[in-house]
């Protein structure tokens, strides 16, 4: 193969590559800087994702001109309009005896119709979190999976998206002689769900089956199967060591934009 005809496919190869959104800095009215990605905007609130992987809510109207031109023309690239319809099953069975196992069931599946009769969706992600709570602590959350299926939507087209059935076993808890509570696992509490159109990772649908998971979803989006977290559903951002040494005796700087 001759030089130009393997620089032209290199070309295309590069042009057909998904593109990932690049972080950009943003800054508030008060010259506050934080660099993130913006993965969903309205008339009033921008949502962005920080580097350590939290989505955030901001008004926009706290931030610089330039912001608000650059999220105003961000939105003009518009993703059609979608129906989507989560087919959530779950399924209990218990031991006979009192401190038996319990057995927990899940599937999903997702229905996605494209209302727009000119625009597909794009190759996009459709992301899964099962959720639990710690059997003995109910401050203590654990992502016990998270499934991916991708998907292309023509106009005027449904599809369905497909996940794995998950079973999950956990010990019921109870209150011992001594005061300690017994218990092991944690119990399967409901359903994230985040679709994120897969070229620039921007959110095109957020939903979830709890109003306990609906308070903490943007912060749940950013965890990973295995994750363990308390109340709040942000996992802390842990430094590497040779960091933490040279960071001991120093304080740190947080920059925040409210």
């Amino acid at each position: 193969m001759n030089l130009p005809v393997l620089f032209l496919l290199l070309l295309l190869a590069i042009s057909l590559a998904p593109v990932r959104a690049e972080y950009r800095t943003f800054t508030n009215t008060e010259g506050r800087t934080v660099d993130a990605e913006l993965i969903k905007a309205d008339a009033t609130q921008a949502w962005l994702r920080l580097k350590g992987g939290r989505v955030v809510p901001i008004a926009r109207d706290t931030l610089s001109e330039a912001d608000q031109t650059f999220i105003t023309t961000w939105i003009a690239d518009k993703v059609p309009d979608l129906k989507v319809k989560p087919d959530f099953d779950r399924g209990l069975t218990k031991g006979r005896s009192a401190n038996s196992s319990v057995k927990q069931s899940f599937g999903m599946r997702v229905e996605i119709k494209n209302f727009s009769s000119k625009k597909a969706l794009e190759v996009s992600e459709v992301i899964y979190y099962l959720v639990g709570r710690d059997a003995t602590d109910a401050d203590r959350y654990k992502v016990l999976s998270r499934q991916v299926f991708e998907l292309t939507i023509e106009p005027g087209q449904t599809k369905k998206a497909f996940f794995e059935n998950i079973v999950n076993h956990y010990s019921e808890s109870e209150r011992r002689n001594n005061g300690e509570k017994s218990g092991r696992g944690h119990r399967g509490l409901g359903y994230v769900l985040q679709i994120q159109r897969k070229r620039d990772m921007r959110l095109v649908h957020l939903s979830s089956s709890t109003s306990l998971l609906d308070d903490a979803k943007e912060a749940i989006i950013s965890l990973e199967e295995g994750d363990e977290t308390g109340k709040t559903f942000i996992k802390p951002v842990e430094e590497p060591k040779e960091k933490k040494k040279e960071n001991e005796k120093k304080m740190p700087q947080v920059i925040t934009i409210k």
